[in-house]
């Protein structure tokens, strides 16, 4: 069998620049990577304004149609948007989600956001990427249109209904200072698959994973996760 395509997607307001040095380790490793950039991501906050998360899965699906196989990685709505494409698509063979908000929808939250909506606020400022590396940096919108976040939202709750019928290989990482995704949500995502799951914890970083101080840990283990699949199946 054919090494499959990697494919990485990065998270909400970011970009393929959001994955850091990743996608360049995993080729070294000897994959095809490929870098998506979302509908309405790396120009202007403008061109989100009108895009949701119907626009995000239809342009993965068809990258991933066009790579088959594959396996999807993908960080924080990244790795929402791959449990939902690898749920659907029998070209790919393996998952893996990092800080991905893949939890039923809190109705708290999403009152809140309309609450906002209904009162004519559009965006929410993002403050400072969630990285405890103080050197590095993640050049991400500065704000986001609320309805994206309510997509968010949607997808992670979406996500959460399909876990538990899931059956293929599942990677899942977790920072353990992650200040936008609470890190339990990956042990209670791993109890819910029906597949086999790999864990990975991430004991220095925040959010944006791919580009603070386990970055390098973290490309190890999703190329050595990559090979032992790998091996299965050739």
């Amino acid at each position: 069998m054919t090494l499959p395509t990697v494919v990485l997607v990065h998270g909400l307001g970011g970009s393929p620049t959001s994955l850091g040095e990743l996608p360049d380790e995993i080729t070294r490793a000897g994959y095809q990577v490929a870098t998506p950039t979302l509908p309405g991501h790396a120009t202007s906050v403008d061109d989100l304004d009108h895009i949701g998360l119907d626009d995000w899965l239809t342009a993965l699906t068809r990258l991933l149609g066009e790579r088959s196989p594959t396996v999807i990685i993908g960080q924080s709505l990244g790795g929402v948007l791959a449990l939902l494409a690898g749920a659907e698509l029998p070209e790919v063979l393996a998952v893996g989600m990092i800080n991905a908000p893949v939890t039923p929808a809190d109705p708290d939250v999403m009152e809140h956001l309309h609450w906002m909506m209904d009162r004519g606020v559009r965006r929410q400022p993002c403050g400072r990427p969630d990285l405890r590396d103080p050197d590095a940096t993640d050049p991400s919108y500065e704000e986001l249109p609320l309805t994206a976040l309510c997509d968010l939202v949607t997808a992670g709750d979406r996500a959460w209904q399909v876990a538990s019928t899931f059956t293929r290989p599942l990677l899942i990482v977790t920072s353990d200072h992650d200040q936008v995704v609470d890190p339990a949500v990956g042990d209670q995502l791993a109890a819910t698959v029906a597949g086999a799951v790999t864990r990975c914890r991430l004991p220095h970083s925040g959010h944006v994973a791919c580009r603070d101080l386990d970055r390098h840990v973290l490309a190890a283990e999703i190329t050595n996760w990559l090979h032992g699949l790998s091996a299965a199946w050739t």
